[in-house]
């Protein structure tokens, strides 16, 4: 027999919790365990200096970085930089064994093709030394690009001062005035002539460094840190290295840490006085390594996330890589059978607290001429196609004639042979975005933005004022993002509550429509179940655009400073603990704070 104690009547106080405002997320605590300032779940949404929780910004479409004269292909930019000289700004993109030169961040900045043929397959990694843009794609060679006189000049050094060839690079940094360079899974660190390294004479192969004892630990990535120390990160360990002394013999080699190694290289960033970089147990900070005496997933910055990182498709880690954006170090990760990275995570610096991952659905672009055809769109700008996946097109496309094999037909200049008799013009091939490849930070006009590269030879700029992400110049898609917040319990876990009322505070919000639902006893919730279970306390309301009084001319419409909605849950059932979860389909998002008050009940006695 069951002996329920509570009084359920309406003059009694209701207990209040409320999240003020919002810091970050964790996704590996306990929900009703969480501060009230962090979400247990989301996507796109960050946790902005002022302590809302926002829309993450949007994509801007720069350019797309691709060969006209060759056959379609969905290949990936295999790497991107910013090229910085007094005359110069140029990103560079290698893409499919090529070299692009983008002259700005904007949308329809031009491109240029330089003439350099590079491994179509291999990553390549760039560093600039003085005017020289110095990169390697896994061959024998460092590679060197530089403008002069409006024309670019390239170059390859594929020997030591000695003649002795040169050995298969797997990366390089620019640090303290010298080019570093280090073998594809090698242990030994090549040092450049001060200023130079374009030429043989300036690599001396008795200048390098020697690190590990011959265990098999090769070099992952170096990165120039603070006070002349070069930082070296091996699979296994870190060190330092200083560089201070004019003379190679007379560098120091300290180690930082032999708990843990580099995963990734192209994770590795330098933020301020830290370094950061993923390791197989999570995301570490190196300053912070110094002094552990043992490492595992918990010890690491990324433990909030650790679901996610539990999920990393180690197999492509090779295309795991970072960036910078505001305060966020931003991680790329490839998830489960991804080939490419498919979202962001980003580590907030300065409040040490995780956004939720970042994903974006990017339409698809075609690559090809279509002569006198144009492709068919709906109104959204998708590309509309028949059941086979083929492009529909409103008008005639010239095709290439055959022979009874199969084969071409060409003219004897090499040209196909189409049914007209002139040059064919190449179909148009449909590409999908598989994920992300490659980003970078440009400093056009001393203007820093944060630009990633897709795995289509897309260029986007990351714009905060922006909430929609572009495929291409002319389409662009919604940005949906959600978040579910903290379980409240009232610090009476054990106490069924009964939910009177729930508050939300957006400000300055801009999303045309936001549903709110609640989440009772950690049960399943949105996206994991249909939309019809979900519990709805609002299926849609405007926090945005309203004009304001009295109008000036001209006419603006500007957000709301403070939008408060409120709800009473009386009809709802009771819980234990309860979160909050709002979605907002379209806009930029501005939640500011959540108020949330029920009735506690004695517990039950059996």
């Amino acid at each position: 027999m069951a002996l329920n104690l509570y009084n359920d009547g309406l003059d009694d106080t209701p207990a209040t919790a409320s999240a003020p405002a919002f810091l970050g997320a964790d996704f590996a605590t306990q929900p009703s365990q969480l501060a009230p300032e962090l979400i247990q779940a989301g996507e796109n949404v960050w946790a902005d200096d002022t302590g809302h929780l926002v829309t993450r910004p949007g994509l801007r479409w720069i350019a797309h970085c691709h060969d006209p004269a060759t056959l379609p292909t969905d290949a990936a930019a295999q790497g991107i930089a910013y090229y910085d000289t007094p005359l110069l700004e140029r990103v560079v993109m290698a893409r499919a064994g090529l070299l692009h030169a983008v002259a700005g961040d904007q949308a329809g900045a031009a491109v240029e093709q330089l003439d350099v043929a590079l491994d179509p397959e291999a990553r390549v990694r760039f560093a600039q030394l003085v005017d020289r843009l110095h990169y390697v794609d896994g061959s024998t060679s460092l590679r060197w690009s530089y403008q002069v006189a409006g024309l670019w000049q390239h170059g390859a050094v594929a020997t030591f001062s000695s003649t002795a060839a040169m050995p298969t690079w797997g990366g390089i940094v620019a640090h303290n005035l010298r080019l570093f360079a280090w073998p594809h899974d090698g242990s030994r660190l090549y040092a450049s002539g001060v200023g130079a390294a374009s030429a043989p004479a300036n690599w001396t192969a008795t200048d390098n460094l020697r690190f590990g004892v011959g265990e098999g630990d090769p070099i992952v990535a170096a990165i120039s840190a603070q006070n002349g120390n070069l930082i070296v990160l091996t699979q296994q360990a870190a060190y330092a290295v200083d560089t201070r002394a004019a003379a190679v013999a007379e560098w120091t080699i300290t180690a930082i840490t032999r708990l843990v190694g580099c995963a990734a290289a192209d994770s590795v960033l330098a933020i301020g006085q830290d370094v950061l970089f993923l390791s197989r147990y999570g995301v570490v900070k190196l300053g912070a390594l110094s002094d552990d005496i043992s490492i595992n997933p918990a010890a690491t910055i990324s433990a909030p996330m650790q679901p996610l990182i539990d999920r990393i498709n180690w197999t492509r880690r090779d295309r795991i890589h970072a960036t910078v954006w505001r305060d966020l170090y931003l991680l790329a990760l490839p998830l489960d059978t991804d080939d490419y990275p498919t979202i962001w995570l980003g580590y907030n610096l300065r409040t040490r607290r995780w956004t939720a991952p970042w994903s974006a659905d990017l339409g698809p672009i075609y690559s090809g001429e279509l002569g006198t055809a144009s492709l068919l769109a709906d109104e959204a700008g998708n590309y509309l196609v028949d059941e086979l996946g083929n492009l529909l097109l409103d008008g005639p496309l010239v095709r290439p004639l055959v022979d009874e094999l199969g084969n071409y037909l060409v003219d004897e200049l090499g040209n196909l042979l189409t049914d007209d008799g002139v040059p064919a013009l190449r179909g148009p091939t449909m590409l999908d975005a598989p994920g992300w490849s490659a980003a970078c930070i440009s400093r056009f006009g001393d203007r820093q933005e944060t630009l990633l590269a897709d795995a289509n030879g897309r260029l986007l700029r990351l714009d905060v004022g922006y909430s929609r992400d572009d495929s291409r110049p002319d389409a662009s898609a919604v940005v949906e993002s959600w978040a579910t917040l903290k379980a409240f319990d009232f610090d009476t876990p054990d106490n069924p509550k009964q939910p009177f009322r729930l508050e939300l505070v957006f400000s300055q919000s801009l999303s045309p429509e936001v549903w709110v639902a609640i989440v009772p006893d950690s049960a399943t919730a949105w996206p994991d179940i249909p939309d019809a279970e979900r519990m709805l306390v609002d299926p849609g309301f405007i926090t945005g655009t309203f004009g304001r009084f009295p109008i000036i001319f001209p006419l603006r419409f500007r957000a709301n400073t403070q939008t408060r909605k409120a709800w009473h849950l009386r009809t709802f059932p009771r819980f234990r603990d309860l979160a909050v979860q709002v979605h907002s389909s379209s806009g930029r998002m501005r939640l500011r704070s959540a108020t949330l008050a029920a009735f506690v009940d004695s517990p039950d006695l059996t």
